[in-house]
C-alpha cells in the first residue's frame, strides 16, 4: 500500500520535474523567439532611421538649393520690375511726344495748305493740261501698236476658226463612216448567226461533225510545229482494220493514235433548249454518250494494233465546253476514262501535248545533227592525221636535204672557193665566184638575221650574196 503511494508520489514529482523543465525550455525558446523579434525589429528601424537620416539630407540639400533659387528669383523679379517701370515711363513720353508732334503737325500743315493751296490748283491745272496732251499722243502712239499686235491674233484667230471648222466636217464624216461601219457591222452579225446556225445544223450530221473534228485535229496538229506524212498521218490503217483519225509519230518510232468521232447530238439539244429540265436530261444523255464512247473506243485497244505504241488512246473532243458538261454530269468520268486507258483531249490540251512531242522531235533532229557533227569531225580529225604523217616525211626530207646542202656548201668553200678566190685575184676573171651560203637551223617561229624560220624549224634564205 505503501509502495504504490511512494510510486505516485515519485512519479508525480517527475512529472513536475519534466513539466517544470518543458515550462523552462519553451520560456527559454520564446524568449529566444522574442529576443529574435526584437533584433530583427531593431534591424529594421535601424535602417529606417539610416534611410531618413539620408532623405533628410537630401531634403535638406534640395531646401538649401531652393533657397538660392528663391534669392536668385527675387533678385530677377526686382530687376525686371524696374524694367517693367522704365518701359512705363518711356510708353509714357513717347504717347505724349506723339500728342505733341500730331499736334505741331496740324498746325504747320494747316499754314502750309493756306498758303499753298492757290498755288497748288494752278499748278495741278497746269499739270492737268500736260498730261491730257501725252494721254492724247501715248493714245495714238499705243492704238497704232496694239493694231500692230492685235493683227496677227486677228489672222491665227481665223485660221483656228477655219481649223474648226474643217475638223467639225471630219467629224461629220467620220460619224457617217461609223454608221456605215456600225451597220456592216449588224449585217456581219447576221451572217455570223446565220453561219452559226447553219454549222449547228451540219453539226446535227455525224458525218459533217467528223469531218469538221478531222479538220479541227489537222489544223491544231499543223499549229505545234508538225508535219503531215512526218510527223503525223491521218486515217492510218491498224494491223487489227481499225482506222484511228490521226497517228502521232514519236521518236524512235513510236506512234500515238488519236480519235475525233464524238456523239454531240445530246450536247446541241441542251444547248438549243431553254428548258432547264430538258437541258438537264439531254446534259445527262451527253454525258451517257460520251461514257460510251470511252468505253468503245477502249475496246478496240490500239496499243495492241500498233507497235511501240503507248499504252493508251486520245479522244479528241473539238470543243472545250463539250468536254466541261460531260465532267460536271458526271464526275467519275475521267477516273472511269484512265481505266481503259483513253485519255480525254480538249484542244488546248492536245496542243500541249502535240507540242511537247514536236519538241522531242526538234530534240532528236539536233542529237541526229550533232552525231553526224560528230562523225564528220572524226572523219576530218583522220584525214588531218593523215595529212599531218604527210607534213612530218615532208619535214624529215627536207631537213635531211638541208643537211646534204650544207655539206656540199661546205665541201664547196672548203675544197673549190680558194682556188677561185685565188684565180680571181690574178685579173684573168671579170667577176668571182659566188660561194652558196648554208641553211641555217633555228628554233620553230624564229627569226634570223637573214631570213624567216617557219614552224618545221628551217630558215629560209632571203639575202643575196655580196660582192666582194
Amino acid at each position: 500500500m505503501r509502495d504504490p503511494e511512494l510510486w505516485i508520489a515519485g512519479t508525480a514529482g517527475m512529472a513536475a520535474a519534466a513539466g517544470a523543465a518543458v515550462s523552462w525550455l519553451w520560456a527559454r525558446s520564446e524568449r529566444m523567439r522574442v529576443q529574435a523579434g526584437a533584433a530583427r525589429r531593431a534591424d529594421l528601424l535601424q535602417s529606417e532611421a539610416r534611410n531618413l537620416q539620408k532623405r533628410l539630407a537630401r531634403s535638406e540639400s534640395d531646401l538649401e538649393a531652393a533657397r538660392e533659387e528663391i534669392s536668385r528669383l527675387s533678385v530677377s523679379l526686382a530687376r525686371t520690375d524696374e524694367q517693367r517701370r522704365a518701359e512705363t515711363e518711356k510708353q509714357e513720353f513717347l504717347i505724349r511726344a506723339d500728342s505733341q508732334l500730331r499736334e505741331t503737325f496740324a498746325a504747320l500743315s494747316s499754314r502750309i495748305l493756306e498758303g499753298q493751296r492757290e498755288s497748288l490748283v494752278r499748278t495741278a491745272a497746269v499739270r492737268m493740261d500736260g498730261l491730257m496732251r501725252e494721254v492724247r499722243g501715248d493714245w495714238e502712239q499705243r492704238k497704232s501698236e496694239f493694231s500692230r499686235l492685235v493683227s496677227p491674233l486677228a489672222d491665227q484667230l481665223s485660221r483656228l476658226e477655219d481649223q474648226v471648222n474643217e475638223m467639225e466636217r471630219r467629224r461629220e464624216g467620220a460619224y457617217e463612216g461609223l454608221s456605215g461601219r456600225l451597220e456592216q457591222m449588224n449585217l456581219a452579225c447576221d451572217a455570223l448567226r446565220g453561219s452559226a446556225a447553219r454549222l449547228t445544223e451540219a453539226l446535227k450530221s455525224p458525218t459533217a461533225r467528223g469531218r469538221w473534228g478531222e479538220i479541227q485535229l489537222r489544223r491544231i496538229a499543223e499549229l505545234s510545229g508538225m508535219q503531215a506524212h512526218i510527223s503525223f498521218s491521218e486515217q492510218a490503217a491498224a494491223s487489227t482494220g481499225e482506222r484511228p483519225d490521226m497517228l502521232v509519230h514519236l521518236p524512235e518510232n513510236g506512234v500515238l493514235p488519236v480519235d475525233a468521232k464524238l456523239p454531240m447530238d445530246a450536247y446541241l439539244e441542251a444547248a438549243e433548249t431553254g428548258d432547264d429540265r430538258r437541258r438537264q436530261e439531254a446534259l445527262a444523255r451527253h454525258a451517257a454518250a460520251v461514257r460510251g464512247r470511252i468505253r468503245d473506243l477502249g475496246r478496240k485497244e490500239y496499243w495492241r494494233a500498233f507497235a511501240a505504241s503507248p499504252d493508251f488512246v486520245i479522244l479528241f473532243i473539238p470543243n472545250d465546253a463539250c468536254l466541261g458538261a460531260a465532267f460536271e454530269q458526271a464526275p467519275d468520268l475521267l477516273e472511269y476514262a484512265m481505266e481503259r486507258r483513253v485519255m480525254p483531249a480538249t484542244p488546248v490540251t492536245l496542243l500541249a501535248l502535240l507540242k511537247t512531242v514536236a519538241y522531242g522531235w526538234r530534240q532528236r533532229d539536233m542529237a541526229d545533227s550533232a552525231r553526224q557533227i560528230a562523225e564528220q569531225g572524226k572523219e576530218l580529225f583522220d584525214r588531218l592525221r593523215k595529212f599531218a604523217d604527210h607534213f612530218a616525211d615532208l619535214h624529215l626530207h627536207l631537213d635531211r636535204a638541208v643537211g646534204s646542202y650544207n655539206r656540199a656548201a661546205g665541201s664547196f668553200e672548203r675544197r673549190l672557193m680558194p682556188s677561185a678566190r685565188r684565180f680571181y685575184e690574178t685579173g684573168l676573171s671579170p667577176s668571182p665566184v659566188n660561194a652558196p651560203l648554208p641553211v641555217e637551223r633555228r628554233p620553230a617561229g624564229a627569226m634570223g638575221l637573214n631570213g624567216v624560220t617557219d614552224n618545221d624549224g628551217l630558215t629560209h634564205n632571203l639575202a643575196h650574196t655580196k660582192e666582194p
